[in-house]
């Protein structure tokens, strides 16, 4: 992951809000951006900060690298030629300023534990 940089794409599956397609309750995807260094703890914690409108409900949502150069051929099938999408962590917390108006505090950050974490998350529980 050494050329993940601020700015770059994410991809985040889930269930925002709690919508989801109740016909095959499939999740479905939102983006967003890094917004801190990855692979440099936030406030010493192992996370990284995405900006991206997230909702109740996404939290433990896993987050990508956005295939976002996949392209469509012209035959129906995708070429991942030009993408490579990777595990990047796991959606923690999306974070508010403290406001009286619910539309004012939402910052849309949100805290992604490096995906590297995972396995002693799991064990931890």
């Amino acid at each position: 992951y050494e050329m993940l940089e601020t700015g770059h794409q994410v991809l985040s599956i889930g269930y925002p809000g709690l919508l989801r397609d109740r016909t095959a309750d499939l999740p479905v995807a939102r983006k967003g951006t890094i917004a801190s260094q990855y692979g440099v703890p936030f406030d010493r914690d192992p996370i990284f900060i995405v900006d991206a409108r997230m909702h109740d409900g996404t939290s433990g949502s896993p987050v990508f690298t956005n295939p976002n150069t996949i392209l469509h051929s012209l035959t129906g099938e995708y070429d991942s030629r030009y993408g490579v999408i990777a595990l990047l962590g796991i959606h923690s917390t999306t974070y508010k300023q403290p406001s009286e108006e619910e539309s004012e505090r939402r910052l849309d950050l949100n805290g992604v534990w490096h995906a590297e974490l995972i396995e002693d998350i799991l064990e931890s529980i």
